[in-house]
């Protein structure tokens, strides 16, 4: 991995794979899609394009994802991201729409017992800003970017959202922020400001 823990893998079979049954070890912390379009994810139960390339990030020390020839999908009909969702379904949803169809989203939930640093496998890093054509919207603590973010319930904290955006010269773009699971926030006594 780079200094700052990420590597670009690939699928390295000729047919699909579903990512949630290849094997990590290591310091894995996490794994993320991002498709031409500019939208990306978290992997979750994500399905593998032939070739089809994804960013994982490892804490420090390393870690590997090994593909098996058990991975590969004949077909599939569930939903790519089917896990992910599942694993989303309490948190604030913060998602930057353009006009051409592009998004972005971020996922912020609060529990009594987390804490307000990075703990791995609870929050996740977001894949780091790349293409200025794109949107782009994080949370953030500190001067990191998260595309999960879990914050400990009965502290007051400040959460500040990253959001980049480029309108090419002589071209306005229309953007929407659409917030879900307001009422999961609302029910723990946060404040959208």
């Amino acid at each position: 991995p780079s200094k700052d823990g990420w590597t670009l893998m690939a699928n390295p079979y000729a047919s699909p794979v579903w990512f949630a049954q290849t094997t990590k070890s290591g310091a894995y912390d996490a794994a993320y899609w991002k498709d031409a379009a500019g939208n990306d994810g978290l992997m979750g139960n994500h399905v593998l394009g032939v070739g089809e390339a994804f960013w994982v990030h490892a804490n420090s020390g390393g870690a590997s994802v090994t593909f098996s020839p058990n991975s590969p999908v004949i077909a599939t009909n569930q939903p790519d991201e089917y896990n992910y969702k599942i694993a989303n379904d309490n948190l604030l949803q913060i998602t930057l729409n353009d006009d051409n169809g592009k998004y972005n989203q971020t996922f912020l939930g609060f529990k009594p017992n987390a804490s307000d640093q990075r703990v791995s496998g609870e929050d996740a890093y977001k894949v780091p800003f790349t293409d200025p054509r794109k949107s782009y919207i994080a949370t953030m603590v500190g001067k990191a970017d998260f595309q999960r973010n879990i914050l400990n319930s009965n502290t007051n904290t400040v959460v500040p959202i990253r959001i980049y955006s480029s309108t090419p010269q002589g071209k306005l773009k229309n953007y929407t922020l659409q917030i879900e699971n307001v009422k999961t926030i609302l029910n723990q006594n946060k404040k959208l400001i």
